[in-house]
């Protein structure tokens, strides 16, 4: 089994670049659980005995405004998760230390300035929201974008000042149409990393979750109005460089939950959409997500070969073949979340859940 080691890391901002990131000193954990999450920041939730901080660590933590700093959690010395100390609790002898990774800094950006983007590859786009706001003094986080490439992929886009658009929000919208990508800030280098059309690995033929490593298990399924649909009508809404307020309207249909259900309507709204082209992509990926039944085993394996920590990611495509008690269903899986726990007794736990 692996293991953990976790270290508390100072972040200064500088007026201008990237952050200076100082190791403070290693901290001393009772329990732990981070998050990898697909297309999200992810969360790490550490519980510390008091008695065993530092004055140096103390010192920080007693004002993390003043103090910002990061936890970096190493897992056979190898860099697994990294993010910043948002909120901590103390409860009797124990500070519980509640982390958002890297990717979360991008919720903390907003667009300053008007930005119009015509026929841009969606990387572009997703880079440039980024590198507007960390241009700015002290603004930062050390996100690097200096390797993004293209995705083949162009799009329209206008992000104007005065809509508050938030970084965060934007570029989970722009990968989430149909032909977008897939985003992360790699813990190790903190490049930002965006793949197309999407990330993991195939790994169906090495992982399997089974009854071998299953620990509980139970599943969900669902085919109420929301999770399948047929026919979806989406609406885009948006104001011009000219300040005028534009709403589209776009209508699709898949035939397979037609012919096989029935009909089955459903509506939804994207904010910031002016381009038909990108409205009917946003409908489209709502109906593929949604053009069968839900299907959300949630699993907690037992950390062995095979499925061990590291052995697989959010991304990837597993095995799974279980009997929850209907008869056994096997299928492949794509993972959305993976959550690392770590008892006091040093227990390993992990927890699947499926996009």
């Amino acid at each position: 089994m692996a293991v953990f080691e976790v270290v508390l890391v100072n972040r200064t901002p500088a007026i201008t670049g990237a952050p200076t990131l100082t190791v403070v000193n290693r901290l001393v954990v009772d329990t732990i659980s981070y998050t990898e999450e697909l297309n999200r920041p992810g969360t790490a939730t550490l519980s510390c005995p008091v008695q065993s901080l530092s004055s140096d660590i103390k010192a920080r933590l007693v004002d993390l405004a003043a103090n910002p700093s990061e936890v970096w959690i190493y897992a056979d010395s190898t860099l697994a998760w990294a993010g910043e100390i948002q909120t901590l609790q103390i409860q009797g002898q124990t500070v519980n230390l509640n982390c958002v990774g890297l990717l979360g800094y991008t919720f903390r950006m907003g667009v300053i300035a008007d930005l119009t983007y015509s026929a841009t590859d969606q990387f572009t786009i997703a880079a440039g929201l980024i590198n507007q706001w960390q241009a700015q003094t002290y603004a930062n986080y050390g996100i690097d974008t200096s390797t993004v490439g293209t995705s083949g992929v162009v799009r329209d886009r206008v992000y104007l000042r005065n809509e508050l658009h938030n970084v965060g929000q934007r570029l989970a919208e722009l990968g989430a149409v149909l032909d977008g990508f897939d985003i992360k800030v790699n813990p190790a280098t903190r490049k930002l990393v965006l793949t197309y059309p999407v990330s993991g690995t195939d790994l169906s033929a090495s992982v399997f979750l089974d009854e071998r490593n299953i620990d509980s298990a139970s599943i969900a399924v669902s085919v109420a109005p929301a999770d399948l649909v047929s026919d979806v009508a989406a609406t885009g809404t948006a104001t011009t460089t000219g300040g005028a307020n534009t709403t589209l309207y776009s209508a699709r249909s898949t035939s397979s939950v037609q012919t096989s259900y029935g009909r089955s309507w459903d509506s939804t709204t994207f904010d910031g959409v002016s381009v038909q082209a990108t409205l009917d992509g946003h409908a489209d990926a709502y109906l593929q997500a949604r053009s069968k039944q839900l299907l959300q085993p949630g699993l907690t394996i037992v950390a062995r070969v095979g499925s061990n920590v590291g052995d697989f990611h959010a991304g990837d495509t597993i095995s799974y073949s279980y009997d929850a008690g209907l008869g056994l269903q096997t299928t492949t899986l794509r993972v959305a979340k993976l959550t690392v726990s770590v008892d006091s007794a040093g227990k390993q736990r992990l927890q699947v859940e499926v996009a």
